[in-house]
């Protein structure tokens, strides 16, 4: 996809942000309200049949309806005249935690201890938040479940705040794999609860839980706890439940 291309009349694509297991992200504008905004190109491949479409776009819509302000908020979904799917959100002018422990592994620093834990603690805010929302009309729990959690799935502002994003892709992508009974990785083996590897259907909070505690301790000590290199060691590290704690 070529940047400066218009979506819907509405918004620009411009600059290529990242790219990750479901797609990529840019950077844009709302041509209507003239402010940024990130707007994520969704992996075709993850939308090849017409019912996951349908799919994505309830997953995408119910979870649109977070409002917290450590998770990024999700305004507009669009699909192009090639059938290609878009999802806008509010645009954060920072760096993910991944970028920011990357750099402070370069530069031989840690990230300061108050640091570290502000930030966790705010990605703690936005997830409960998360699991506990309710539908407002039938006040039914909305059980939403992030199921990605890692450092390039937090972002860090440039004024200090913490949002999380990506709520709901893994789940959406789930849904699907489920049905061939493989695995959803990734790439993101090392920070999965045993649970995602065994396709079970009542994954809850404590997912996310486990993962977060994972990113908690990759903050503080500036290592991985699950450091193989090798995707399937981690996997067997997981169903075995012999960690080196």
């Amino acid at each position: 996809m070529n940047a400066t291309r218009v979506i819907d009349e509405k918004y620009e694509i411009r600059d290529e942000i990242k790219r990750g297991g479901f797609g990529i992200i840019y950077q844009g504008v709302d041509l209507l309200f003239g402010k940024p905004v990130a707007i994520k190109a969704v992996e075709p491949a993850l939308l090849h049949e017409a019912k996951y479409i349908d799919m994505f776009q309830a997953e995408a819509l119910s979870i649109a309806r977070l409002n917290h302000h450590n998770i990024v908020h999700i305004y507009d979904i669009n699909r192009d005249e090639q059938d290609h799917s878009y999802i806008v959100m509010d645009y954060t002018d920072g760096c993910d935690l991944t970028q920011l422990i990357r750099a402070c592994r370069q530069t031989k620093t840690a990230i300061p201890l108050h640091l570290g834990v502000y930030i966790v603690a705010e990605a703690c805010a936005g997830l409960d938040y998360a699991h506990n929302r309710r539908d407002s009309e039938t006040n039914k729990p909305l059980n939403v479940v992030h199921q990605d959690i890692t450092p390039s799935n937090i972002m860090l502002t440039r004024n200090g705040e913490v949002k999380v994003i990506d709520f709901g892709m893994a789940q959406f992508y789930r849904k699907q794999v489920l049905k061939k009974n493989e695995v959803s990785i990734q790439g993101k083996v090392n920070y999965l609860a045993p649970e995602q590897l065994n396709g079970a259907a009542n994954i809850d909070r404590r997912t996310d839980i486990f993962a977060l505690g994972l990113v908690l301790y990759e903050v503080i000590t500036g290592e991985r706890f699950f450091q193989a290199q090798n995707p399937q060691q981690n996997i067997e590290m997981l169903r075995s439940n012999k960690w080196d704690i």
